[in-house]
């Protein structure tokens, strides 16, 4: 299963790269000064850590990927990202409205519910759901390891930072058409330029998606049961009253409508990975808006950055519960989040002062309300529903403080602190009575804090060889659990990140070479004690996560680029016991022993562009019993087409060999179900731009 992609890929590099020479034919006039600059590669400023940064000179582990990265490789949902990555995975459930998709990054995972592991932040604001769509984006900054000191809760795996572009000086636009297979359109717009020269600029733009997606129902032969229909917009402006103060108003909005239908017995994924058998074909709802102004004052020696934000979403998911052809029974789930926040943030505006400090102080207030509406269905036997409603307020606060001092032009020392204290109330109830069950209600509260320091050195060997050393500590907040328990409080989960690497380029810049090795002390963790459909959280467990990550890119000819990635996680339990029996020892589910990525991209002939990529994954186990895995296996991704003046024409395939696996498998009732990941699809997309 792995060579013929393995060789297909190979070839198809080998292809681009001997391709080469005829482009080195048509430029032979050009000087070799000018070959040499467009050997090198391209460079991204990064602002993952609060402050515009070169991420080569920065001790951390963090993938930035721009603009051209982003339009070459198709990244256009956050599931691309975690492909993309090292040491990073993503568990689809399905709809992008099936709220939590847990997702893991370098072995720190998360439960179904709960809070996740991996901040997800859009223009400095936490969004509570990552599986969103991605367009007109300036850049994409991947931060592996804890980020607890800059920011806080939920994010001791890691960060993804995602800016989007923003409105400029000049007027553009750019209008892209996509067609698939599966009966898939997509368009994507985005314009704007200034309203007043120099003073006030505008930007809008969207994204309109819809699909018969990928699955057949048996029972109805209904080919469109996964079938998706998604709207996202966005409208930015940008004010420059003078040299020194500037303000920035965003609005963005998601409206999404489908099926929810794509589980079946795991033993069938493999001859019919994609039909299902359910008597009802479900729904999937999400409705999302959400606003923020940043302001921002240079005041000499001091920049002074206000982010004030409010972000709503509704997530709505009603499954045929059974999975079978038979009306037994069905689970509504409805997730209701309001997310109110101000972040004030004082940083240092003396970039050649041996000391460079930020400090602020962050507020948010956060309203969850989840409601599980468990129904029985005629041909159960049975008739009654049980409601579990439990509504949590959340109020939280941070100040927090980061400065570097270099020490002989060369060796930077770096050190952070954070507190973090959340209040939360809990509000819940059961009524309905179904399966005998009284109907029951109560209130419960607890406070979470923590203190979350970092601590790195990195020496600047050369221009362009940095080693360096870091800890860091991440939390993940409690909460309360409403399926089984209700009501009772599960704590915080914490870990340490000791972490060592390099950072290097090569050859005037035309090679890029990063390393590091990592060991994470994962304690107290919130383990999801299943029952399904019911589930308590518990810490029960203590685990350690090891590995390390590489990533490479070249640019060994003019309009060549390769690029490949491996990351390698060793996460297993070190304590944790369930009805009387230990798992120490076994892996930790849901993650990917391996990731690696092998890719290239060429433009060559005035315009003709070339691009293919093989995406790796190890084995995962799905239980924390290690009882059941997905076996490794590889994707295979390619786009060619055309790049004129005003207009873009590219064929692409995804998963062109169509790889059969697993996006996620569970157990319900003794038997273990799961989702098949996407087919091969194909597709076109034309744009034009001005």
């Amino acid at each position: 299963m792995f060579i013929r992609p393995l060789l297909i890929t190979t070839l198809a590099v080998a292809c681009i790269m001997l391709g080469a020479p005829l482009q080195a034919a048509d430029n032979a006039e050009e000087t070799t000064k000018a070959k040499t600059k467009s050997y090198t590669l391209d460079s991204v400023t990064v602002t993952a850590e609060k402050t515009p940064q070169n991420p080569q000179t920065i001790p951390v582990s963090m993938t930035p990927l721009g603009q051209d990265a982003i339009a070459d490789n198709d990244i256009d949902d956050t599931s691309r990202i975690f492909e993309t990555v090292p040491n990073m995975y993503m568990v689809k459930f399905g709809p992008s409205a099936a709220f939590g998709a847990p997702a893991s990054m370098r072995g720190i995972t998360s439960s179904m519910t709960g809070n996740p592991a991996i901040g997800f932040y859009v223009d400095d604001v936490y969004y509570p759901n990552f599986d969103i769509d991605l367009y007109d984006l300036e850049r994409i900054e991947v931060l592996r390891g804890p980020q607890g000191t800059l920011y806080g809760r939920n994010t001791e795996a890691g960060v993804i930072n995602v800016v989007t572009k923003k409105p400029g000086q000049e007027w553009e636009g750019k209008v892209t058409g996509t067609v698939a297979n599966y009966n898939t359109q997509k368009v994507s717009f985005a314009t704007g330029g200034p309203l007043v020269a120099d003073k006030l600029a505008f930007r809008v733009s969207g994204n309109v998606f819809r699909t018969d997606g990928f699955f057949k129902n048996a029972f109805d032969d209904d080919r469109a049961v996964d079938k998706q229909d998604n709207l996202d917009g966005r409208a930015t402006a940008h004010w420059t009253p003078s040299d020194a103060f500037n303000m920035t108003l965003s609005a963005d909005m998601q409206h999404y409508r489908g099926n929810y239908a794509e589980f079946a017995r795991l033993d069938t994924l493999t001859d019919k990975p994609h039909e299902v058998d359910v008597d009802y074909p479900g729904k999937a709802d999400k409705d999302a808006v959400g606003g923020s102004l940043r302001a921002e004052y240079d005041a000499g020696p001091v920049k002074v950055t206000s982010i004030t934000a409010a972000r709503n979403e509704y997530n709505l998911t009603d499954q045929d519960l059974d999975f079978t052809p038979y009306d037994l029974m069905r689970l509504k789930l409805i997730k209701d989040v309001t997310l109110l926040s101000e972040e004030v943030r004082l940083a240092s505006n003396t970039p050649d002062s041996p000391l460079r400090w930020l400090a602020g102080t962050y507020l948010f207030y956060e309203y969850d309300d989840q409601r599980y509406t468990t129904q029985l269905m005629p041909d159960s036997g049975m008739a009654g529903f049980l409601k579990q409603e439990g509504k949590t307020g959340t109020f939280g606060a941070a100040v927090f403080g980061q400065a570097t001092y270099t020490l002989w032009d060369q060796l930077d020392i770096t050190a952070g602190l954070r507190f973090d204290n959340e209040n939360k109330t809990y509000d819940y109830s059961w009524t309905g009575g179904a399966y005998g069950i009284s109907d029951a209600s109560g209130s419960s509260g607890k406070n979470f804090d923590a203190w979350l320091p970092k601590f790195a050195v990195d020496w600047r060997a050369t221009e362009n060889l940095m080693p360096y050393v870091s800890v860091s500590r991440g939390f993940k907040s409690g909460g309360f659990n409403l399926k089984a328990s209700p009501g009772q409080a599960y704590d915080s989960e914490f870990t340490w990140n000791y972490e060592v690497g390099v950072k290097s380029q090569w050859f005037d810049k035309k090679v890029l070479f990063n390393i590091a090795g990592f060991y994470i002390d994962w304690t107290n963790l919130q383990v999801e004690q299943p029952d399904y459909p019911d589930f308590t959280i518990v810490n029960a467990a203590s685990a350690t996560s090891r590995g390390l990550e590489a990533e490479l890119r070249l640019r060994p000819l003019t309009g060549l680029e390769l690029r490949g990635n491996l990351g390698y996680t060793e996460a297993t339990f070190n304590s944790f016991m369930y009805n009387g029996v230990s798992y120490a020892g076994h892996r930790v589910p849901s993650v990917p022993s391996v990731t690696y990525l092998i890719g290239g991209t060429y433009r060559f002939l005035d315009g003709f562009f070339a691009n293919a990529e093989l995406v790796g994954t190890g084995e995962i186990q799905w239980d924390a019993a290690n009882t059941r895995h997905q076996d490794p296996y590889q994707l295979v991704n390619a786009k060619a087409g055309y790049e004129g003046s005003h207009y873009e024409v590219y064929l692409w395939g995804k998963n062109i060999f169509n790889q059969v696996y697993a996006t996620r498998a569970f157990t319900m009732s003794d038997t273990w179900y799961g989702r098949a990941g996407d087919p091969a699809t194909v597709g076109v997309n034309l744009s034009f731009f001005f």
